[in-house]
C-alpha cells in the first residue's frame, strides 16, 4: 500500500468553511424571523388586549357584587361614583375606594346600594374598546 500526498490547502480550507455560517446565511436568517416577528406581533398584541379588557370586565362585576353585599352586611346604603375611567365608592363625602380601568369607559352616573343590596340602577353601559356592553346589575348579583 502507497500513501500520497494529501494536499493540505484544500482539507484545510473545508474544514474551516463547515465551522461556521457566512455572514449572508445569518443575514437571511434573521431576515426571515423578523418578517415572521413583524407578522404574527401585532396580531399577539391585539389578542392580550381583548384578554385585558375580558378580564376588567369580570373586575367591574366582582365590584358590583362586593359593594353590594357590603350594603346588606352594614345594613347601610353604599354609593358608587362612576365617571369615564373610574368607579369610586363615596363614605362620608369622601372618597375610599378608587378603581381604574384601562380598557374600559364608562358615562358618568351615581349607583347607590340600598341596606339590602339592591342597586338603584338596573343597567350599566360601558364602553369597552370599541364596543358597548351592557351589563344588568340584578344578574350579576344573583348570579350562583
Amino acid at each position: 500500500m502507497e500513501f500520497s500526498s494529501i494536499d493540505m490547502t484544500n482539507y484545510n480550507s473545508c474544514q474551516l468553511r463547515s465551522r461556521g455560517y457566512t455572514l449572508i446565511e445569518l443575514l437571511v436568517v434573521i431576515a426571515i424571523v423578523a418578517s415572521l416577528i413583524g407578522l404574527v406581533g401585532p396580531l399577539t398584541i391585539d389578542s392580550v388586549a381583548k384578554y385585558q379588557s375580558r378580564v376588567q370586565v369580570t373586575e367591574v362585576k366582582s365590584l358590583f357584587s362586593k359593594y353590594s353585599t357590603l350594603a346588606f352586611l352594614r345594613g347601610e346604603q353604599v354609593r358608587l361614583v362612576i365617571n369615564g375611567n373610574s368607579i369610586s365608592r363615596v363614605y362620608a363625602n369622601e372618597e375610599q375606594d378608587v378603581f381604574t380601568f384601562e380598557h374600559i369607559q364608562f358615562s358618568p352616573i351615581e349607583i347607590y346600594f340600598s341596606p339590602s343590596g339592591i342597586p338603584n340602577v338596573n343597567e350599566l353601559d360601558l364602553q369597552v374598546r370599541e364596543n358597548i356592553i351592557s351589563i344588568n346589575l340584578l344578574e350579576v348579583l344573583y348570579e350562583s
